[in-house]
């Protein structure tokens, strides 16, 4: 098992977990709908699998984690541009297409936290 060789870097990484766990607890069926739910089960699997000294999750966190956390948000924003151009497009739809479109907002912030926690860690060589 890997220590945490930082008191920062370890806090990160668990930060990062726990980012990705509450993504999928509160936001599991947008992430669906946009077809990124397996993304988050990847990267949540790679982090608790570093926990357990998986090399191979160290490397995939290494190599592919910032630019998966990145391809989520893209797609995420993506899907809140379109919900909020079919709002102006049609202004009756705003009562449904807005409170999805705000969830989906949230679902990209939380992203966004994730990849700064994910960057410090690597940045204070948590995964070595």
């Amino acid at each position: 098992m890997h220590n945490h060789e930082t008191y920062g870097a370890g806090m990160a990484l668990d930060s990062l977990h726990s980012e990705l766990v509450q993504l999928n607890a509160r936001y599991g069926d947008f992430l669906k709908q946009e077809s990124v739910s397996g993304d988050v089960a990847c990267l949540t699997c790679w982090v608790e699998s570093y926990y357990k000294g998986s090399r191979f999750a160290e490397e995939c966190l290494m190599e592919h984690g910032t630019a998966l956390l990145e391809s989520i948000k893209e797609k995420l924003k993506a899907a809140e541009a379109d919900l909020q151009r079919m709002d102006e497009e049609s202004p009756n739809s705003v009562n449904v297409t807005g409170k999805t479109a705000h969830k989906l907002s949230q679902a990209t912030a939380i992203t966004v936290d994730a990849g700064k926690k994910l960057e410090t860690a690597l940045e204070q060589e948590i995964i070595h």
